[in-house]
């Protein structure tokens, strides 16, 4: 017997920059200063809090040496985020798709 889940249940969560500005907040470091200890422009900042970067192990090694939150932490957050739009747009896709009439 084939299972219903909620539709909620598939919907992506929010970025890991969500988290990252989440943090920012929480220590009082404005996005200008985080971006001047970690030498990434304001506008990459902007794109990796958006979602619209990915963060790489690079970036997850960075973020931990600069806030302390371990690189496999951001990167699970990242995998799971990817991971939910993938899924998102697999159900979008099915949804779009014309129905065979038999």
């Amino acid at each position: 017997m084939k299972q219903n889940y909620p539709l909620s249940q598939y919907l992506p969560s929010t970025p890991p920059g969500a988290t990252l500005a989440d943090l920012l907040l929480e220590r009082e470091l404005t996005h200008a200063e985080f971006c001047e200890q970690t030498m990434l422009s304001q506008t990459r900042l902007c794109r990796i809090i958006c979602g619209d970067d990915a963060i790489t192990s690079d970036l997850a090694a960075l973020f931990e040496s600069t806030l302390g939150t371990p690189a496999s932490f951001w990167l699970n957050r990242e995998h799971q985020y990817r991971q939910a739009l993938s899924t998102t747009a697999e159900i979008t896709d099915q949804c779009t798709k014309p129905m065979a009439i038999a």
